[in-house]
């Protein structure tokens, strides 16, 4: 799991790594490549909502970002709409409403629902997209309307334009839509501005917003491309690691991110093994990257080599962990240790069979073997004993995300159950995280451990309750202790926090932190 490269590097070192690209101060990166929503108001104003937060064009302006620290309930916006002249943005739990210059932030009647299918007014009725066709809202199924014969996946965004109904299909392009038949579009869209996720129109100018590729313009023959700069590729974080003094990211389905003293550098498929990285642990000045396919890729800093253990017995790896100079790599049924020189191979281990890890922790002469379903393998390794803790030991539930020692204890984070923490003889449930799914463990300088979990940061040993700071969304999934401070990558951003947090000020990396 996600948590394995940050324990084990943690562990490698003795005291939290170093990163020389850290800010210094409490700092938010996020990602707008990724549209979710445009509104073009009638003085020419674009609004355009990402999950990285809320982009603001105004008449012969330049574009800003908005997020949480900026007053808003979120940096997640997941769509856009007016409703009678006003500009309502719609977040996972909020709706922020603009009045003037001023925001109101209100409950979501619909908290945590999925994001409003694609919609358009059209012929004084509203139009909505659904996977096979479109259809007037209120009408049946019966009354759908079959999408066009195009390459694209799905019509993913729709547009009335007078007489005409445009709709985006997804990896595809434009096409229009007269109330009988589809046509292509004549305005040809750029290639890598075709897996289109939201249309607008206004000030004489049609507006893209794309997955990948940011926002577009078309004036009347050009196309403009807008974008942030100096933003991570993608702000969806799985896993963070340290490597040579740069931040190492890997994210849901783009890839690595990288972040240097020069800015944001991105990996991904053909360069790597695949754009879904899983997981990263350094070992003997290497960089191992795990994918969700089970294929290990290696970066010595300089060059990539693909699938590097792909002669192995069970070649796949589930788990990765690096402690007193070995490497491990879980596998189904067991899991190999290299020392840099040899790799032995433990594959056979009877208790083991038939199950693949889901993190792991070597501990001295025994390794902790986390699974899905049949609670915490501790394993000697020299003999392949096995010793099985569960719930009826006292953890909380069978199946284990997360494994780290602080405190001089044990602590594995489990997927419906929060926290417990073994001293060697029982296990204590960690208060504070009862019901959460728990997706990482680190320590504090102190020692204390911190935890990271699906809604929110998580500091038992300091206060009872969720660390609410504005930069960290709720759905924490990465934690990478570092000398000043912890990295946190989220569902959607990556902030830096200081453990002894500076007077709130502006910096160019990102906006500062304010604590509640």
């Amino acid at each position: 799991m996600n948590a394995s490269a940050l324990l084990v590097l943690l562990a490698l070192a003795g005291t939290p790594v170093g990163c020389s690209v850290a800010p210094g101060r409490d700092t938010l990166f996020t990602s707008t490549r990724r549209s979710t929503g445009i509104v073009v108001r009638p003085d020419g104003t674009v609004w355009a909502g990402t999950p990285g937060g809320l982009l603001h064009h105004p008449p012969n302006g330049r574009w800003e970002k908005l997020t949480e620290s900026d007053g808003l309930p979120s940096h997640e916006v997941q769509a856009l709409r007016v409703e009678q002249g006003e500009l309502v943005v719609v977040f996972p739990t909020a709706l922020a409403r603009r009045r003037g210059d001023a925001w109101r932030v209100e409950p979501r009647p619909d908290p945590g629902s999925p994001a409003p299918r694609p919609e358009a007014a059209w012929r004084g009725q509203i139009w909505e997209a659904e996977f096979t066709g479109l259809r007037v809202r209120g009408t049946s199924p019966a009354e759908l309307v079959p999408l066009p014969p195009s390459s694209g996946t799905h019509a993913s965004a729709l547009l009335g334009r007078g007489e005409t109904l445009w709709a985006a299909m997804f990896g595809d392009g434009l096409w229009e839509f007269q109330g009988r038949k589809w046509r292509p579009a004549a305005l040809t869209v750029p290639a890598e501005a075709r897996e289109i996720t939201a249309l607008a129109e206004g000030g004489g100018s049609l507006w893209l917003g794309t997955r990948r590729a940011g926002l577009w313009e078309q004036a009347g023959q050009t196309w403009r491309r807008h974008r942030i700069e100096n933003e991570p590729y993608s702000d969806n974080i799985q896993s963070l690691a340290a490597f040579r003094g740069e931040l190492w990211g890997s994210t849901l389905e783009d890839g690595l991110v990288r972040l240097t003293r020069a800015g944001w550098e991105h990996y991904t498929a053909p360069e790597l093994s695949s754009a879904a990285p899983r997981q990263m642990v350094v070992f003997q000045d290497r960089l191992y990257v795990r994918h969700g396919s089970g294929q290990v890729d290696q970066f010595d800093g300089a060059t990539w080599t693909r699938d590097v253990w792909r002669t192995h017995p069970r070649r796949q790896a589930f788990a990765l962990a690096v402690r007193e100079g070995r490497l491990y790599a879980g596998r189904w049924g067991g899991w190999s240790e290299w020392d840099g020189s040899r790799w032995s191979h433990h594959l056979q281990v009877d208790d083991l069979q038939g199950r693949a890890p889901t993190t792991l922790l070597p501990d001295g002469p025994r390794l902790w073997f986390g699974t899905q379903g049949r609670g915490l393998a501790e394993v000697e390794r020299a003999t392949g004993q096995v010793r099985w803790h569960d719930e009826r030991h006292g953890l909380p539930d069978d199946w284990i995300t997360a494994l780290g020692r602080a405190e001089g204890r044990l602590y594995a984070g489990t997927f419906l159950g929060g926290a417990a923490s073994y001293d060697g003889a029982r296990w204590t449930p960690t208060p504070g995280t009862a019901g959460r799914c728990v997706t990482a463990v680190t320590e504090d300088p102190s020692g204390k451990v911190v935890l990271g979990t699906r809604t929110g940061l998580v500091l038992p040993a300091g206060p009872t309750a969720p660390v609410r700071r504005p930069l960290v969304d709720g759905e924490v999934q990465a934690l990478l202790a570092e000398g000043s401070g912890l990295w946190v990558g989220s569902r959607a951003g990556l902030a830096f926090l200081t453990w002894s947090p500076p007077a709130a000020a502006p910096n160019a990396a990102g906006p500062a932190l304010r604590s509640d």
